[in-house]
């Protein structure tokens, strides 16, 4: 059927009532193929006799004979009409237009006057989308607060829309317009309404908002973005206002065009988008769009949870007739008030029955570990520090710059999440290298292992760095069995003439950095890998994963990993606090991670505003679903050339103290060979929690997701029994220069004691 074209008397798509005077119908009415005749005149002249004689109740003395007398008098003037109804076959004969109106609105005085009821019978309404915009224009018809109404929409019923839409399966397959136009029809034959069954396009825009009268309010709840920035623009340009229901939280846009048409768009929420740009987007990039617009961190935490979840394990957003109905009344309410001149603002408005009628219970989950301890008091451990080692040592009597060298070294050294859990301290010629237990306090920390392996790469580094300046480096590992729990090691400088200068292991070392980015598949040079296998200490081994099918069974664990940190409490928090913004937010903190360093797409920081939320991510979590959280660290890392595990057969401080030197040379060996080198051992971290501390998982379903992990994790790289825990990274070439991560100022990581 093209645009408002007239369907066939008994096609299914019709959806006009056909009027009759009493003497036409009675010549018509054998061609109509009736299934019922109704004659309502008798019961609605009673109404009318009622509405028009309050006075005269029932009990009074001659309500009967003036009751009769009214209705032999209206049935005699022969003003009803006969109303067909195709799609019922069914045929009705009720009072004319003025008495039908009259009747009908009667419950509306007071609420509206006779003067606001016939303002109101003036007003036209188009209403794009027909899942909300059903209920918005069924609600308005039965108010009668417009009396024509231009509905579009091209999508057909299907009975997953009858959650929401009122309809019943027997208009399953047909247009939503008509199913619409019939309820309005039946509701109130003298209303005019007029079907779009195409929808809403460039071509018909104008026919919409203008054909017969421009529209006094256009009503968006269609989903395509276009359609909704294209209206906007044209419904702006001729001074139409625009009402928009998200059936989310109560949510009601309006913007008052007719009354500010230099208003932005969606309150400039769309930002540079026009029509003519967003028809060269491709879906996934009118994603961070479509959530500006809707302000995603205010959406309900469901509905975010579920976004989640879209073309995993369902394949649109979902909403209820709950929702859908509030949108309805919201939306048919200020429509008529925006008609009366009672509304005139613009604005975003939330009617959110879960804060109205809040269930005040709280989550009985306690997730174990949170509590953060404090920081040592550095001053106080300084006084300590000078007491147990009494006089200083002057071994290499080192200069102001030798020192600033030598820290500026080793705070660059790489660390989980970039947290920097160290803090240095130099008493003559020793240093003496700390645990910093709250900034090194994480849910991946298990047992230290991570602050453990950092502070070797910060040993290896300083090692590197005083090779440089001809110095000797003599390091003791405290592990915590001195004076101080949290003192790991103890290093000694010396003047060494015949130590080399190895200024190429120093270059690498500012080098080398994480490289985020998504990488080439190419094979790494296998002179990389020899070169590696001398880097390791006793009780350390390597296995290497070059297949592109090991590879991408490999990704599919960084993704479960990130699936499990995500649904965790803890975890979660641990993976926000961690994360910086933007390049401001990074350098400010000087520490975390930038998400610009990720290589992500305008969707993929969208998704993260959505996974700030913990309780968004609390839903999925309990739903035992978050399968879409898998999709960046998954597809990020089988853009590698190889993954590398180096694996220990200890996890004692010192023994993973030694892991994290192998690590930093080998990482500062891939700056020489020019390859990226990231990190992507989160899953061992998860794997060695629960073996070790089960309880402190959120769901069983995590655990045993782990549980299989490991035994993948096993077969991919070969493991010997006597394995206990492996750091694994991704190698891959790269043209492109990963930005580098800021580090905190040296005041905050570095005490210089002086005697």
């Amino acid at each position: 059927m093209k645009q408002n074209e007239e369907p066939e008397l008994f096609s299914d798509e019709n959806w006009k009532p056909l009027i009759f005077a009493n003497e036409e119908f009675e010549s018509q009415k054998n061609r109509l193929n009736l299934i019922e005749i109704r004659d309502l005149r008798l019961s609605l002249y009673k109404e009318l006799f009622k509405l028009s004689f309050p006075e005269i109740t029932s009990k009074h003395k001659d309500f009967l004979s003036k009751s009769d007398a009214f209705i032999h008098e209206k049935i005699s003037e022969e003003s009803a009409v006969w109303v067909y109804y195709p799609w019922k076959k069914v045929a009705c004969c009720i009072p004319g237009k003025e008495d039908f109106v009259k009747i009908r609105t009667s419950r509306n005085q007071y609420k509206l006057t006779p003067e606001e009821q016939a303002a109101l019978s003036q007003k036209k309404v188009g209403i794009i989308g027909l899942s909300v915009g059903q209920t918005i224009a069924v609600t308005m018809a039965m108010e009668r607060s417009a009396t024509e109404f231009r509905l579009a929409d091209f999508d057909e019923l299907e009975l997953s829309n009858i959650n929401r839409l009122r309809s019943g399966i027997h208009n399953i397959g047909l247009k939503k317009v008509v199913i619409a136009a019939r309820e309005i029809a039946e509701i109130d034959p003298f209303i005019v309404v007029k079907i779009f069954p195409a929808g809403i396009t460039r071509k018909n825009l104008d026919q919409f908002l203008l054909d017969g009268g421009k529209l006094d309010l256009l009503v968006d709840e269609c989903d395509g973005l276009d359609i909704k920035i294209l209206a906007r623009h044209r419904a702006r340009e001729l001074k139409i206002p625009v009402l928009m229901d998200t059936s989310d939280r109560g949510m009601l846009d309006v913007e008052r065009f007719d009354l500010e048409p230099e208003r932005p768009i969606l309150h400039g929420l769309a930002g540079d988008l026009n029509p003519d740009r967003i028809a060269h987007l491709t879906n996934e990039e009118k994603i961070p769009y479509i959530l500006d617009m809707v302000d995603a961190e205010n959406m309900s935490t469901r509905l975010k949870a579920s976004m989640l979840e879209v073309q995993q394990t369902i394949n649109t957003w979902p909403q209820l007739a709950s929702s859908v109905f509030l949108g309805g009344a919201l939306g048919a309410d200020t429509a008529r008030r925006i008609f009366l001149n009672q509304f005139t603002q613009s604005g975003r408005y939330y009617v959110d029955f879960e804060q109205l009628i809040a269930d005040k219970k709280q989550d009985s989950f306690q997730q174990p570990g949170t509590d953060i301890p404090a920081s040592d008091d550095w001053n106080v451990v300084a006084a300590t520090l000078k007491k147990s080692v009494g006089q200083p040592i002057k071994s290499a009597n080192l200069s102001d710059a030798e020192i600033d060298f030598l820290v500026r070294s080793v705070v660059i050294a790489p660390s989980g999440g970039n947290v920097q859990p160290w803090h240095w301290m130099l008493y003559g010629d020793e240093f003496f290298l700390f645990i910093d237990r709250e900034r090194a306090h994480s849910f991946l920390d298990i047992d230290h292992l991570g602050t453990f392996i950092a502070h070797g790469a910060a040993l290896q580094n300083f090692r590197i760095a005083a090779k440089a300046l001809g110095l000797e480096a003599e390091v003791s590992y405290i592990c915590g069995q001195s004076f101080h729990s949290d003192l790991l090691a103890r290093i000694t400088v010396k003047r060494n003439a015949n130590e080399p200068v190895r200024l190429s292991d120093l270059e690498n070392l500012f080098e080398r950095h994480t490289n985020r980015l998504k990488g080439s598949v190419e094979p790494i040079d296998q002179k990389f890998f020899e070169e590696s296998f001398h880097c390791l200490s006793d009780l350390q081994q390597i296995s290497v994963l070059q297949t592109r099918e090991h590879i991408c069974e490999y990704s599919r664990l960084t993704g479960v990993a990130d699936r499990i940190r995500l649904t965790v409490p803890w975890a979660h928090s641990d993976f926000m606090k961690e994360t910086r913004w933007n390049d401001a937010h990074a350098r400010s903190t000087g520490d975390g991670i930038d998400i610009e360093t990720l290589e992500l797409t305008r969707s993929d920081v969208a998704a993260f505003r959505i996974l700030k939320d913990w309780n968004t991510l609390k839903w999925i979590a309990d739903w035992g679903l978050g399968s879409g959280l898998e999709k960046l660290s998954r597809e990020t890392t089988e853009r590698s050339g190889a993954i590398m595990m180096v694996y220990s057969a200890q996890t004692d401080p010192e023994n993973m103290v030694r892991l994290g030197e192998t690590i930093e040379k080998i990482w500062i060996l891939a700056a020489k060979y020019r390859i990226g080198f990231q990190p992507v051992s989160p899953i061992t971290f998860l794997i060695y929690r629960n073996e070790h501390y089960p309880e402190t998982f959120y769901k069983e379903w995590q655990r045993l997701l782990l549980h299989n992990a490991r035994q993948s994790l096993f077969d991919l790289f070969q493991l010997p029994d006597y394995y206990r825990f492996g750091f694994v990274f991704r190698l891959f070439k790269s043209d492109k220069v990963a930005k580098k991560s800021y580090r905190l100022p040296l005041h905050q990581v570095f005490t210089h004691l002086k005697k």
